[in-house]
């Protein structure tokens, strides 16, 4: 199981920080938090098939629509106001076209999966945050240890609605996204192991690793 996040003490600006990154070993993973670079594990194998996977739905319905938005996987996302924040979430969605900046200044939705070494504290502190983009309508946090999401949206003031059933409706309708919650999870073990045979029914799975693991829910409180 990979470690929790370490931090490194001080506290930096944005231009601090990327330049402090230039010198630091290639294999770490750098985030800036409120003026603390913290140095994140390595992903494991499900949380990069979560993310990829998001993204491939969420690309999918925009081509359809001939939209102009972009899905970017792992870039930096600045938030107005916020000198001290540069996360780097797994996931943003942006309006134009893709250029030779390291980070975006406007996103309309972003997303973080939850795991042992990007913790429920430093998810909730980061989601916080990414509500005050004025540009952002959503917020969406997955689990990578069981069938488990969570969606913040502005339109319904950032009250977080929770989905733990792989047959639950997922819906973006700014997107044009519906799908179940197990969707997110295909090609991964939470996606193969099943509670018993499930014959007939729209996806054949049910939640799993309900009992066996104990992880809390993501509040963002």
């Amino acid at each position: 199981m990979a470690a929790p996040a370490r931090t490194l003490p001080g506290d930096m600006l944005i231009n601090e920080f990327l330049g402090f990154v230039k010198h630091r070993p290639k294999e770490e993973y750098l985030q800036l938090i409120e003026g603390v670079a913290i140095i994140i594990n390595p992903p494991t194998m499900v949380h990069q098939v979560i993310a990829l996977n998001v993204r491939d739905l969420l690309k999918k319905v925009l081509d359809i629509q001939q939209s102009d938005l972009l899905v970017i996987h792992e870039i930096g996302a600045r938030v107005p106001g916020l000198p001290n924040f540069l996360p780097q979430p797994d996931l943003v969605v942006v309006h134009g076209t893709a250029g030779y900046q390291v980070y975006v200044d406007r996103f309309v939705l972003v997303a973080e999966v939850l795991s042992p070494s990007n913790t429920k504290k430093l998810i909730a502190q980061k989601v916080r945050r990414y509500q005050e983009h004025p540009d952002n309508l959503y917020c969406v946090v997955i689990d990578s240890r069981r069938t488990w999401a969570q969606i913040h949206a502005r339109r319904s003031g950032w009250k977080p609605v929770t989905f733990d059933d792989p047959a639950d409706i997922v819906e973006l309708p700014e997107f044009g996204l519906r799908c179940m919650l197990g969707d997110l999870y295909r090609h991964t073990i939470l996606r193969l192991i099943r509670d018993g045979p499930q014959e007939g029914t729209a996806f054949g799975l049910v939640e799993v690793l309900r009992r066996a693991h104990h992880s809390p829910d993501f509040s963002g409180e």
